[in-house]
């Protein structure tokens, strides 16, 4: 199964964003514009190649010895580089650094070349240990708070939280309860809390050259919060995909923050998770606006989740 999809998703120009509790991933084939870059891109690759182009290439820095046998899956090993999240400290300097990074650099940092189907595949996968949701809230909701006797107490503060709403959440076993600033009215929720999540999400997630010429599916926690936001087409359908252009989610965000909308009591955390789906497309991916996502759980009946970006980075 891993193979059929792997195949489509090649052919197709298919980028999947998958986000989970702890990381986000993302996984595609570049297609440039930029054709003095991908020129160049195709010759460092090559450079690359395998000394047994026959073997699947896997990780870089692992040889297999016996011939016919396909490289042992090594599970620590699956993301390759993983990005751990920095404190919220001199963020102007950390962003700063980053804007020097090349698309070339962008790219080869991450690139990965391999054969299968008879030709040469290459595909930019990248995993961002640190920015998955759960992770992502307990991170700035701690940052937010800075009152080490409620951190201690798993009591948290957010400028992301409707007055008179608590919501609590369950991470690496600990169980957090947030409640709102009681500073921060309906009107500006949504800036102040748009502005946290910028400034986390831009310490380390670099903007993806060539996503914006993709066709992007995005899975797991993207489907779940926009499943709670009541932005898909047919909920009673697991296997409908829902397109829609990324501004939806900002303008969903801007009402739920505001509380314009019922479903705060039941869903206390959307005004963050919205946001910060936003923020990730675009503050991190450096997507426009106008970009159209298609949101889905399923893949021909098949339910898709890290597994998916996993099983690509592995072939």
């Amino acid at each position: 199964m891993s193979l059929i999809l792997c195949e489509q998703f090649y052919a197709s120009r298919i980028a999947a964003l998958d986000l989970g509790g702890g990381s986000t991933q993302i996984t595609y084939n570049p297609s440039l514009s930029n054709t003095s870059l991908a020129e160049k891109l195709n010759l460092l690759l090559k450079a690359q190649q395998p000394i047994e182009p026959g073997e699947i290439n896997a990780f870089r820095d692992l040889v297999n010895k016996r011939k016919k046998q396909l490289p042992r899956i090594d599970v620590n090993q699956a993301d390759l580089e993983e990005i751990k999240p920095a404190k919220v400290v001199k963020i102007p300097d950390i962003l700063n650094e980053n804007k020097k990074l090349s698309e070339e650099e962008i790219l080869m940092t991450h690139m990965h070349q391999f054969r299968m189907f008879r030709r040469d595949i290459k595909l930019y996968s990248r995993s961002y240990l640190g920015y998955g949701l759960m992770i992502a809230r307990q991170k700035i909701f701690i940052n937010e708070t800075n009152d080490k006797q409620l951190i201690e107490s798993h009591q948290l503060k957010s400028r992301c939280f409707l007055n008179d709403i608590i919501g609590k959440f369950k991470f690496q076993e600990v169980v957090w309860t947030v409640q709102s600033h009681e500073d921060v009215n309906g009107d500006e929720r949504f800036y102040s809390c748009m502005s946290l999540i910028d400034s986390y999400v831009g310490l380390n997630v670099k903007t993806a050259v060539g996503l914006d010429q993709m066709s992007i599916y995005v899975f797991s926690y993207f489907y779940d919060i926009a499943n709670d936001a009541g932005l898909l087409s047919s909920e009673d359908d697991p296997s409908s995909i829902t397109i829609i252009p990324i501004r939806v989610l900002k303008q969903t965000a801007k009402n739920v923050c505001r509380g314009r909308t019922t479903t705060s009591k039941e869903h206390p955390f959307l005004c963050f998770d919205l946001t910060y789906i936003y923020s990730l497309l675009t503050k991190g991916y450096g997507l426009s606006e106008d970009i159209l996502i298609h949101i889905c759980k399923k893949i021909q009946q098949f339910e898709v989740a890290w597994s998916l970006g996993l099983a690509l980075k592995l072939l």
